[in-house]
């Protein structure tokens, strides 16, 4: 069998660096992802916590607390995509 030309193996080795950085953005958005799936886990665990405490008598007080744990929780849920994107995108370049 002939040996492949020196154009053929450079083209070979470009394909898999270029398929190297793909893994890599992908393993490092697999990863922000299961951050953000840990941050939300643990925002959830207080949110329960915070449920089984004693009613407290002041009921503005704990909507605004509700308030403030589901803007969070929507915040990173909102910002995960788009991180993740960047990470791939910027792990492309």
């Amino acid at each position: 069998m002939p040996m492949p030309s020196e154009e053929t193996l450079q083209a070979i080795d470009a394909k898999l660096a270029q398929l190297q950085r793909r893994q890599e953005a992908i393993i490092l958005a697999v990863n922000a992802n299961t951050d953000s799936i840990g941050i939300l886990a643990a925002k959830m665990e207080e949110v329960v916590a915070w449920m089984n405490e004693p009613p407290s008598s002041d009921l503005a007080d704990t909507m605004k607390a509700v308030a403030v744990a589901l803007r969070a929780v929507e915040t990173a849920l909102i910002a995960a995509p788009g991180q993740i994107a960047d990470a791939v995108v910027s792990r492309l370049r």
